[in-house]
Formats: structure tokens, sequence, C-alpha cells
């Protein structure tokens, strides 16, 4: 038995085709439309949170060496202010120790420098706290001893000689 239906042309199956083709795309649009800029907002929104986290945490690092660096100056601005003074304190006391003819014969006695500036005595250096050893003596020569192995050492660390 022959069909019923007579056989559609080539010309309504290209029609047929492009209608689906274009439903579907129309479908894919629309979905699009809606997932690019939901995708755009989120980007930008991690984005915005990882790089303000980062530059939070420089900034409080920047904070941080802005103020050693503003101690720094001060530091530095006060030992300038102390070095004049000491130097202005040292120029005062040369002027004072040389005494020239003419300050010999007018009876001007010389003025002596600060009680401060002349040394009282040996000074021995404290040890700092948590050093458990005393400091090393130096030899007469003024070098360190570079040989750590002396036959006055540990018997177990001393140097073997052969």
């Amino acid at each position: 038995m022959r069909n019923a239906w007579p056989a559609p042309s080539i010309e309504a199956q290209e029609s047929a085709r492009l209608t689906d083709m274009l439903l579907t795309m129309q479908e894919i649009t629309s979905s699009w439309l809606l997932l690019a800029p939901l995708g755009c907002v989120l980007t930008w929104a991690a984005c915005h949170w990882w790089y303000g986290r980062q530059r939070r945490r420089l900034e409080y690092r920047f904070g941080k060496l802005q103020a050693d660096r503003d101690g720094l100056q001060e530091q530095v601005k006060r030992a300038r202010q102390q070095v004049a003074q000491l130097q202005k304190e040292l120029s005062t006391w040369r002027l004072a120790s040389v005494t020239t003819p003419a300050g010999k014969t007018n009876g001007a006695p010389a003025i002596e420098p600060p009680a401060a500036a002349q040394p009282t005595g040996r000074v021995v250096p404290e040890l700092p706290a948590g050093l458990v050893f005393e400091t090393p003596q130096l030899a007469a020569h003024g070098f360190a001893d570079t040989q750590p192995f002396d036959s006055d050492a540990v018997a177990g660390l001393a140097r073997k000689r052969s």
C-alpha cells in the first residue's frame, strides 16, 4: 500500500530545518543574555573582594613601614643634634686647651674640660643577660685565636697530633 501523504518537497524540508535552527538559536541567545551578565557581576564581585583584601594588606604594611620610617627619621634628627652639640663642646674644649703666649702673660687660667669628658678608669664591659660563657680574652698580639682545639682544650675535642 502506498503512503497516503505526499512526500514533502526539498524546499519544505529546508524550511523546516531552518525554522528549527532559528528556534534553537533564539533559546541559546536568551539563556546567554541571562548568564553572561550574571557571570560578569560574579567575576567583578570576586575580583573586588580578592584585590580589596590584597590592597588592605598592602596598605597596612605600608602604614607600618611609614611609621617605622618616621621613627627612624626622628632618631636621625636627634642623633645629628647630639653630634652637633658634641662637636661644639669639642671645639670649645680644644680652644680652651690651646694656650697662647698672650694668654700666659695675661695670667688667664686655662679652662678645664668638663669632668664627664675625662675617663675615670678602666671600663669593664658587662656580659649580656643571655650569655652563658665569659667573653673570650684576646691574646697579647690583639688578634683572636683561630685554633680552637689546642692541647689545653677538652680531651675529647683536642687535636690529634701524630
